[in-house]
């Protein structure tokens, strides 16, 4: 977690946030771990925070399409 640069009350921020890397679980083959970073942005442009971490997600089953 980094704290680049003040933002006040009232300010809008956009969130972008980017997947960096997807692997299946080693211990759990039934989930997958996915790692991303987040960021946001004021109105000029200027990242004022960033984050990254990872989540445990169940995975489908190869083959089983989307719904």
């Amino acid at each position: 977690l980094s704290l680049l640069r003040p933002v006040y009350a009232g300010t809008r921020v956009r969130l972008t946030r980017r997947f960096l890397a997807a692997r299946a679980s080693k211990s759990r083959p039934e989930a997958g771990i996915v790692t991303f970073e987040d960021s946001l942005e004021d109105p000029d442009g200027q990242v004022v925070f960033r984050t990254s971490g990872s989540v445990l997600l169940a995975r489908r089953a190869p083959g089983v399409p989307a719904s």
